[in-house]
């Protein structure tokens, strides 16, 4: 317990005090900043993409998390060590780095657009990693290790058979 008192005081001082000032400072004009932020179109229009891209990213992450979990939780296969440390490698690169990662994979001049766009004989990119979508596309990449990594069925399946069943 000793130990957790400068963590717990850390999250404290790094977390819960800044944002409560920022709240709080939301609040030195009354409502008016708040009632500013309502009538603006273009900060309402924030708000919604930014919960839609938050939405949309777990839902994203979720599906490839899961069935990656499953896949390497459940089944045995040749590769399967090779394929669980390529699947947490997201975790272990800083997201800047994922970032450009996936600029030189999947722009517009990137190496999977150049192979599809030969393959399929096309004079432009396929795609272009612009908007809302590129930025779900880039968080479910990096945020799919999360939802995989602590994943594990056997462990669950032990917990879910009846004691002197199998």
């Amino acid at each position: 317990m000793l130990i957790a008192l400068p963590v717990i005081a850390l999250l404290l001082w790094a977390v819960v005090y800044p944002n409560a000032a920022v709240i709080a400072g939301s609040f030195e004009n009354g409502l008016g900043h708040w009632r500013e932020f309502a009538a603006s179109p273009a900060d309402r229009e924030a708000l919604w993409t930014t919960l839609v891209i938050s939405v949309a990213s777990v839902f994203a992450s979720l599906a490839i998390g899961v069935p990656l979990a499953f896949l390497l939780g459940r089944f045995e296969f040749p590769g399967r060590r090779l394929l669980r440390a390529v699947a947490t490698l997201p975790a272990a690169l800083p997201p800047l780095v994922g970032v450009i990662a996936f600029l030189f994979l999947y722009g517009e001049s990137g190496v999977i657009t150049r192979v599809v766009q030969r393959a399929f004989g096309m004079a432009e990119a396929p795609w272009r990693l612009k908007g809302v979508g590129a930025i779900v596309f880039v968080h479910a990449y990096t945020m799919y290790v999360y939802v995989f990594l602590p994943r594990s069925t056997k462990p669950l399946r032990d917990l879910a058979r009846a004691p002197g069943k199998d």
